[in-house]
């Protein structure tokens, strides 16, 4: 599709398949993550790729608009979706919202994502709404990103219990978790650690996610908050100690 947005840069459907297709490649994180990853290449990548995808979007909107048509091409959604990945929750708040009126993408596809950047946002309430609209609206054979999402949002607000118990109901029907890394890719990449580490710790890996929770801890984006949940989610996996000062182990002096 890249190639052909090139061959035919006059198509605003040519140009809006390459977008879909660029947003919807998955840029995965290495197999092996920890606080000492570099994880510079894969920054690098998502910026080129968005970079490229969001120069469609404008190409297409200015075919458009010189043909005088109106669109329903989805633009807004997969503008919020970039935007949404490169971090600038405001700007992808403004197109997500935009498509929701332009409806030319289902309501709960677009309520998954501005869930997630009412979420980003630390705006709780309002993720807690779309996130429950995106799962309540959502078909059942395509609610597991819609659950994926409710839970990131549930752990955020506080929920342990319920984050983890649909965390784990999810994690578990998804197989191979390739939904969970459809999710990913919109999402920028410390959420995607924050992401997988929780997967992790919820399936009770706890070494892969105790070097996830570091690889989180170690960018730059995550706020104070944000950082406060992951230290407390990776202290809970820490081993206690062996002996906890009662009874002498054998052999011991009392």
């Amino acid at each position: 599709w890249a190639s052909q947005a090139g061959e035919c840069p006059n198509a605003p459907e040519v140009l809006a398949m390459a977008v879909r297709s660029e947003l919807l490649r998955r840029l995965d994180l290495p197999d092996a993550v920890d606080g000492a990853t570099d994880l510079s290449l894969l920054d690098e990548a998502l910026a080129t790729s968005r970079s490229a995808a969001l120069g469609w979007i404008g190409d297409a909107r200015d075919e458009l608009e010189r043909r005088s048509e109106a669109g329903g091409l989805g633009l807004e959604y997969w503008h919020g979706r970039a935007l949404l990945s490169l971090g600038d929750y405001e700007g992808a708040q403004t197109q997500l919202e935009q498509a929701l009126d332009a409806r030319a993408i289902d309501s709960w596809r677009i309520r998954r994502l501005l869930a997630l950047t009412a979420l980003f946002r630390g705006e709780l309430d309002s993720a807690l709404v779309q996130a429950f609209r995106a799962y309540v609206d959502a078909p059942s054979s395509d609610r597991y990103l819609a659950e994926y999402v409710l839970a990131l949002v549930l752990d955020r607000a506080g929920d342990t219990a319920g984050s983890r118990r649909r965390m784990k109901d999810t994690l578990d029907r998804d197989g191979d978790q390739g939904r969970m890394r459809s999710l990913e890719s919109a999402l920028p990449i410390h959420e995607r650690l924050y992401l997988r580490a929780f997967a992790q710790t919820v399936r009770a890996e706890p070494a892969s996610a105790m070097r996830l929770w570091d690889a989180y801890l170690a960018r730059p984006e995550p706020e104070a908050p944000e950082r406060r949940l992951a230290e407390r989610h990776r202290r809970a996996l820490e081993p206690l100690p062996t002996n906890l000062g009662g009874m002498p182990k054998p052999g011991e002096a009392p």
